[in-house]
């Protein structure tokens, strides 16, 4: 039995319990002592109870991407199975307007500025919307694409769409056709061997995957080739890589758990040679994927906390850190959400 069931129950009862005292006028005394116990109790029951089904909606949980997209914000909130965007990046989030909430357990969205593309992980696909009128409109499911598609994004140098599948060890490239997208091709991709691997980073003309066997594999792509240019071993704590994003001479990496670093050569990751700024940024969970836009950096923290922070990067300083939404540890609605749908 779930929790908020067990509440219930609990509420049931006590309510029960009123009646029989209430019909019976010899326990006046102990039908008073009753109510004076059970009312509060239920009334903290109850209020806590109805947030738990109705609040989860102005929550995020594990949201884990913010970017924008010509003039509007999205944010993807895996968690919570749906995609939200906004005209305003710091609009409370009951504000924001949905552009799916059928989704199992989404993590990027990517847009040619015409077609806006979104994985449905725990589906294995993808979806694709148009923008039309105001208004987003699902016009495409694409399905087949190996297990768990993580990792979505479109690359302007080849006018395409990549999208890897994480568990599957697999990446798919896609082109649009008017307002469809075609699979130009779907490729293995022997150098990640089992690794489960969340993310690709298009960077220095080159696409770079995170994996979990330790590695950042470095690759020609604009060939479609995939051939491997370098391989960077990362030490123990970096395993759990989540994402990769460059911005000015920085290179930054997420991982699991709780870790955020940088530095200036990918290389010397493996000699020791970071920056740890977990602590400077005031993280409360896990860092996950970055973007950079409006002269800012964005940082979203999933796991055993939700939100989402921002800095600026000034000459090398971390600056200005700005919380912009944190939705602290999940409730028990939350917890439901999350398993509402194929993960």
């Amino acid at each position: 039995m779930t929790r908020h069931k067990k509440v219930v129950v609990v509420a049931l009862v006590g309510a029960s319990i009123l009646v029989f005292l209430k019909r019976k006028d010899d326990f006046a005394n102990m039908r008073d002592r009753a109510q004076w116990l059970l009312v509060p109790t239920l009334a903290r029951i109850a209020a806590p109870l109805t947030l738990h089904f109705t609040g989860w909606k102005d929550r995020l949980y594990a949201p884990t991407f913010l970017t924008k997209i010509d003039s509007l914000y999205f944010i993807v909130d895996c968690w919570h199975n749906r995609v939200l965007y906004s005209p305003t990046v710091d609009a409370p989030i009951a504000t924001w307007r949905l552009l799916d909430d059928g989704l199992a357990g989404p993590h990027s969205i990517a847009s040619d500025s015409v077609l806006y593309v979104v994985e449905d992980t725990g589906r294995h696909g993808l979806r694709v919307y148009t923008h039309l009128g105001g208004t987003f409109q699902c016009v495409q499911t694409i399905a087949g694409l190996g297990r768990r598609t993580h990792r979505v994004a479109y690359d302007a140098a080849s006018s395409a769409f990549y999208a890897l599948s994480s568990d599957s060890q697999q990446i798919t490239k896609l082109i649009r056709e008017a307002d469809r997208l075609r699979v130009l091709y779907r490729k293995p991709l022997p150098f990640l061997g089992t690794a489960y691997t969340r993310s690709f980073t298009i960077a220095d003309d080159s696409m770079f995957f995170v994996s979990g066997s330790n590695t950042i594999t470095k690759t020609r792509y604009l060939d479609d080739s995939y051939q491997v240019l370098a391989t960077y071993y990362m030490p123990l704590p970096l395993q759990g890589m989540n994402d990769l994003f460059k911005s000015g001479k920085y290179y930054y990496l997420t991982a699991t758990p709780k870790t955020i670093i940088r530095t200036t050569s990918i290389q010397s990751i493996g000699e020791g040679h970071w920056q740890n700024i977990y602590g400077v940024l005031g993280f409360k969970g896990t860092p996950y994927y970055m973007a950079e836009f409006d002269g800012r950096i964005f940082v979203p923290q999933i796991f055993e906390d939700s939100g989402i922070l921002s800095f600026v990067e000034h000459d090398g300083a971390i600056e200005d850190v700005r919380t912009l939404f944190d939705s602290g540890r999940p409730t028990l609605m939350d917890r439901e959400v999350r398993f509402s749908l194929p993960k």
